[in-house]
């Protein structure tokens, strides 16, 4: 995956809530037809700082139980709302070393 895959995914995905900790994204179902959206990251346990991950096909939606002392609500709004692709990338650098993770290449 790259940043640019990143960048297009946002497309796709609209916040349906957002407190601290705890982040609700909508799907579009048309990501699945798109070209390059098939091979999602996977990881074998949560990264750091994720304390669950919820997925529900029937409701299109994606729910993220974070822990906000780890990834800021503010940045997690700023990186799904940018439209500054140089910010977007900081975010997402400072989000991979806050999770101890590498998404992108």
């Amino acid at each position: 995956m790259d940043f640019d895959w990143l960048m297009k995914a946002r497309d796709y995905l609209r916040v349906a809530s957002h407190t601290p900790g705890d982040l609700k994204i909508k799907v579009n179902p048309a990501i699945l037809s798109a070209p390059g959206f098939s091979g999602l990251p996977k990881f074998d346990e949560l990264p750091s700082g994720i304390d669950d991950v919820k997925v529900n096909i029937f409701t299109q939606t994606i729910h993220v139980r974070y822990q906000p002392d780890v990834i800021p609500t503010e940045l997690l709004d700023e990186l799904l709302s940018t439209t500054d692709t140089q910010r977007a990338k900081a975010i997402t650098t400072d989000l991979q070393t806050r999770l101890g993770v590498t998404l992108l290449s």
